[in-house]
């Protein structure tokens, strides 16, 4: 049995095969020469047509690929462009609010005094305390635009709960709310004392925005092994879980004229004293949220 010979203008191959135990047979195939020939140079030019098709399309789908790219890099960058834009504006508006308020205080009070021609000691000293709240409100804005940092100090946590107890006077008669503040006596921690009444004031604010007429607002503070837990509750109207999944991200709010930085503010002072903050909230049932850091330092000395 030969394999491969040409006879008479046919191709023959032939194949010896052992379909069952000790019988041998032979397979003959013979292909008209005139054919194969056909076949092998139709199947090279169609081989070369698919080759050079297929290369058009690759070239074309890499073309196409390059220009997605390069289109989706613009619309990123146009992206950047407007969230920049955006957040400007947003911290012009923040700037705005925040430093309108005290200027207008320090514009009355030196009306007063020039029409008057009378030094009021109560006025000057709202005005020193006026100064005071712009020089901080600088210091937080480079920080926050440097990166976050603190400078920690020991004091009583008494003196901090008096102080917030007088400052939103003026929100408990608004709202013709109750405002409770309890915390445990001759207890010291080491934190930064102006940062974390910034925090707890956010927190605070936040409350009584929440808060329906003659409801109540509760802050207390409790130490829960090496760690000091402020909790902020109120019996306003809840939070959803949509937003409370982004309540801590820069610029979010719910609020008509809110800027979204009080809670970022608070997340970014509790990591700051490695502690952290949560919230507990149902719509309808009111709010809870607690911030925790560590007390720092021998609170013992």
């Amino acid at each position: 049995c030969s394999e491969g010979v040409e006879l008479h203008g046919i191709y023959y191959i032939c194949k010896e095969i052992e379909p069952v135990p000790g019988k041998n047979l032979f397979l003959l195939v013979g292909l008209e020469t005139k054919f194969t020939r056909i076949l092998l140079h139709e199947g090279i030019f169609y081989g070369c047509i698919v080759f050079f098709c297929s290369g058009i399309i690759l070239l074309l789908y890499g073309f196409y690929v390059n220009r997605l790219v390069k289109k989706q890099a613009e619309l990123e960058k146009k992206l950047r462009a407007s969230e920049g834009l955006a957040t400007m504006g947003k911290l012009a508006a923040m700037l705005s609010h925040e430093v309108r308020n005290p200027l207008n205080a320090i514009n009355i009070g030196l009306q007063y005094m020039s029409e008057t021609g009378k030094v009021n000691p109560d006025i000057v000293q709202r005005l020193k305390s006026e100064v005071t709240r712009l020089s901080e409100l600088t210091t937080e804005l480079l920080s926050l635009s440097r990166g976050f940092s603190i400078s920690p100090k020991k004091f009583e946590i008494n003196d901090l709960l008096m102080e917030l107890r007088y400052k939103f006077v003026g929100r408990v008669q608004e709202k013709n709310a109750t405002f409770n503040v309890l915390g445990p006596e001759d207890l010291a921690i080491v934190a930064d004392r102006r940062w974390l009444i910034r925090a707890l004031e956010n927190l605070i604010q936040n409350a009584f925005d929440m808060l329906p007429e003659g409801g109540n607002v509760m802050v207390e503070v409790r130490k829960i092994a090496s760690e000091v837990q402020f909790q902020v509750a109120d019996t306003g109207q809840g939070i959803d879980r949509k937003t409370r999944e982004r309540i801590f991200e820069p610029f979010f709010t719910s609020k008509e004229n809110g800027l979204g930085l009080g809670l970022y503010i608070v997340q970014k002072v509790a990591e700051a004293h490695g502690g952290r903050v949560w919230v507990n909230s149902r719509a309808g049932e009111g709010t809870v949220f607690v911030l925790s850091i560590p007390l720092g330092g021998d609170t013992n000395e």
